[in-house]
């Protein structure tokens, strides 16, 4: 009876934990899904340090991170922000290319609800 009542509990928090992995799932399925395209010149950039920051103070929802382009690259760079609030999606992006004669020009930040980035070496 015992064994029983454990399994029964086991069974009922698979469950309840699928639920909740759905849930999430739900919730994420609303998203920006940004491409970062690279229009490089291999000969004068080594790579692009491309920093993204999104912030939805209303939910408290947060998120920085940092992508590299390599200078000869020739494929997008994908990125992916999750959204708690729909009608909010604006962000803000900036370059920062590295020559490769290890010179740096770090951008401004630019903010845009764009969601196909050009990025370029050309000043």
């Amino acid at each position: 009876c015992d064994d029983q009542s454990k399994r029964l509990a086991t069974l009922r928090g698979l469950i309840e934990g699928h639920d909740d992995v759905f849930a999430a799932e739900k919730l994420y399925e609303r998203a920006i899904e940004i491409d970062f395209v690279p229009m490089l010149n291999p000969a004068t950039t080594r790579m692009v340090f491309i920093d993204v920051q999104y912030d939805d103070d209303h939910n408290a929802y947060h998120r920085q991170e940092r992508l590299v382009l390599q200078g000869n690259a020739q494929v997008p760079v994908h990125l992916r922000i999750a959204l708690l609030d729909p009608s909010k999606t604006t962000y803000r992006y900036r370059l920062t290319v590295v020559g490769t004669g290890n010179q740096m020009n770090q951008g401004k930040f630019i903010e845009t609800t764009e969601t196909l980035i050009a990025v370029s070496d050309a000043p």
